[in-house]
């Protein structure tokens, strides 16, 4: 499933032009993936502020039997809990359950009793609209709506630390910080000027599509290191392409691929780029299948799926495009 691509309409935006990326990021041209747009409303607070690293695993931990927040702590209200989360075919859900929720096992899950949903937007609203909710997703989701939602504090045993561009960045924000990646397959590279034009305009002009999605950017090593990766493929600098470029994958990635999309459309509108949310796994089906020429994680790929592109000839290369902190979101009328 994709959407239609409408993050972005600047009328003069030229390649490099960073200014005018975080200009529009400060206006609040970005409305993220259809979600209310408060980013600038004043945060909403609950009355429960943060949770323990042992608590939210026995909250997520297959088999859990929590339903109410006054079992996770004497002191919280007398609340029936309602969960929602992602998917099992999301990178954030296999994060959560291998960090969290279930890290010892062979086959890492969550609680299978909550509201699931692949689309963020869906579980924005959930949480919202529903009494005594929380959920847990990537932080632009919060951020695009963090009047209607209360962020949690998470305590990793050095004290409670909130989701920010900063504790993602200085890895304070533990265990909840993680990379977000683009995995490009080399021959579409190679061999589709229009996905070379595409990659080259996101990794030349990725920070400040990181800030105008508003996600963490990448620290100046760490951007070192995706053009590094990025110069292996030995592009020669495409412009001017035509043809399509087909993504899909991770629904925390999709905003900055869709803002990439967009802002190399006001130069070179004869690139097709068409990006869906069928989760981190089921993008890495998809990519690995060949169907596709780049795919959105926000986990890195895994041993089977490895196996998977190699059975069906698919190289590959991995782009570190951001730093996300997952955060956990309850109603704010807790």
């Amino acid at each position: 499933m994709s959407r239609e691509a409408t993050l972005l309409n600047p009328n003069n935006f030229r390649r490099g032009a960073m200014a005018t990326l975080t200009a529009l990021a400060l206006a609040g041209s970005l409305a993220a993936c259809g979600s209310d747009a408060d980013a600038d409303g004043e945060a909403a607070e609950a009355s429960i502020t943060c949770l323990t690293v042992e608590q939210l695993h026995d909250l997520w931990a297959p088999g859990s039997e929590i339903t109410n927040w006054n079992q996770l702590d004497d002191s919280f209200p007398d609340q029936e809990i309602k969960l929602f989360g992602p998917g099992t075919d999301s990178g954030t859900y296999d994060y959560m359950a291998e960090t969290v929720a279930d890290p010892e096992a062979e086959e890492p899950a969550t609680r299978d009793d909550y509201e699931a949903s692949e689309d963020d937007n869906v579980l924005v609203e959930g949480v919202a609209n529903t009494e005594g909710a929380t959920g847990y997703f990537g932080y632009t989701y919060y951020e695009q709506n963090k009047s209607r939602l209360a962020a949690l504090e998470i305590d990793n045993g050095d004290g409670c630390v909130a989701p920010s561009a900063e504790t993602a960045q200085d890895g304070s924000y533990a265990p909840l910080s993680r990379p977000l990646f683009i995995y490009v397959n080399k021959a579409s590279y190679t061999d589709n000027k229009a996905v070379q034009e595409y990659v080259d305009f996101y990794i030349e002009n990725l920070a400040a599509i990181a800030e105008a999605a508003q996600y963490i950017p990448l620290s100046e090593e760490l951007y070192g290191e995706t053009q590094s990766a990025l110069e292996g493929l030995g592009g020669s600098g495409a412009t001017g392409a035509s043809g399509d470029v087909k993504v899909d994958g991770s629904s925390t990635v999709y905003p900055m691929s869709v803002a990439a999309q967009e802002l190399l459309n006001q130069e070179n509108s004869d690139v097709k780029v068409t990006v869906g949310e069928a989760g981190t796994g089921g993008g890495f089906e998809l990519f690995c299948a060949g169907d596709t020429d780049i795919s959105d994680a926000s986990r890195p790929i895994e041993e089977d799926e490895i196996a998977a592109c190699e059975d069906k000839g698919v190289e590959f290369v991995e782009l570190q495009v951001a730093t996300d902190a997952l955060t956990v979101v309850v109603n704010p009328n807790l």
